[in-house]
């Protein structure tokens, strides 16, 4: 099984420690596979120059293989991964019937606009617009309390601003690491670059536990022609209201202390759904995560679907996840295996 990255990252394994690929190691060599590390430049005819983890000394050790029966893309990179070699790699599996997942990053304005097209994902959708100009922000502000403007390629809630208007003219803009005051929306935009590539998006007033709103982070994997919930890992927003990310500021909340405020049937209906609309678009997806959030009212909002979520910190979930990526693997190359299941301690 290939995992592709960069050349930067295959060079420091050794120097750092990435868990997911470690923990992946291990989970597929008890199913007896073997998980090989490798950067786009290292791609050769009929073999493959990468990394394999040597559980015993804790090391990496330098291989030459043959090509991967299915290949895992984690490559970091959006724009590199637009070109380049990595392109190749990816153009090749397609071409050599590598079973490929995922095919690239996802841009934020195209899964809305792709949503949009579907009966029952459009109804979970938080109004959203390109940013054109200031009246791009004004009219949202006109019929929300606050709104997102938010990089359409961004991402781990880097770049975002939450404003909120105060005053007849002043602006509210949060940031995950500050707040600020603007005496109106033209020196906002003076401090800012936004461009067509930004999304003006909808405030949602969530649901919130002891004052403070929480968002669902939600990992799910495809199996059996279907695509299953793995987890889902509740977050809470702390010194910050722009984003509930755990490096940001955010907290873990135990799934227990909101399950029973959760219509778990119709996340599970809407996350079959994103798989399935996403496939549709883009082949194969073996995995995304979904960010999502119950509105005061009980509405359910989808906020971000994520290409190559990051580790779990809830142990459970991050291993129930990783049996379920290496059941895919073995469904993808015919060999058997274990299949697929759906986490029930966690989402039933």
């Amino acid at each position: 099984m290939g995992v592709l990255t960069s050349r930067k990252t295959t060079d420091s394994l050794n120097q750092k420690r990435y868990e997911h690929f470690i923990q992946l190691h291990d989970a597929l060599q008890k199913q007896g596979g073997l998980l090989l590390v490798f950067s786009p430049e290292n791609m050769y005819n009929t073999c493959v120059k990468g990394k394999i983890y040597d559980s015993t000394n804790g090391k990496w050790i330098d291989v030459l293989t043959p090509l991967p029966d299915v290949l895992y893309n984690r490559f970091p990179g959006r724009r590199q991964e637009r070109k380049g070699h990595c392109k190749n790699v990816l153009k090749r599996c397609q071409r050599e019937s590598i079973p490929l997942f995922n095919p690239h990053f996802f841009s934020k304005w195209c899964l809305h606009q792709l949503f949009s097209q579907h009966t029952l994902l459009k109804k979970h959708l938080p109004y959203t617009i390109r940013y054109e100009s200031k009246q791009s922000i004004e009219k949202m502000l006109e019929h929300h309390s606050f709104v997102y403007v938010k990089p359409s390629e961004g991402s781990k809630g880097k770049g975002i601003y939450r404003l909120k208007k105060i005053a007849e003219e002043q602006l509210l803009a949060e940031t995950i690491k500050q707040s600020q005051l603007y005496q109106n929306i033209e020196e906002f935009l003076n401090s800012s670059l936004l461009d067509e590539n930004w999304l003006v998006q909808q405030g949602i007033d969530s649901d919130c536990i002891n004052g403070k709103r929480y968002d669902l982070r939600i990992i799910v994997v495809r199996g059996q022609g279907d695509y299953h919930i793995s987890g889902i890992g509740i977050r809470q927003s702390g010194i910050q209201n722009v984003t509930t990310h755990v490096p940001s500021g955010g907290m873990i909340v135990p799934f227990s202390h909101v399950s029973q405020r959760l219509n778990i049937p119709l996340i599970r209906l809407i996350a079959s759904a994103c798989g399935h609309q996403l496939e549709t678009a883009y082949g194969l997806i073996g995995e995304f995560s979904m960010d999502m959030v119950k509105s005061a009212d009980g509405h359910y909002y989808i906020l971000e679907i994520n290409a190559k979520p990051m580790i779990f910190d809830e142990a459970e979930i991050q291993q129930e996840r990783l049996m379920n990526l290496c059941s895919l693997f073995y469904q993808l190359t015919k060999f058997p295996s274990p299949s697929i299941t759906t986490n029930n301690h966690m989402i039933n």
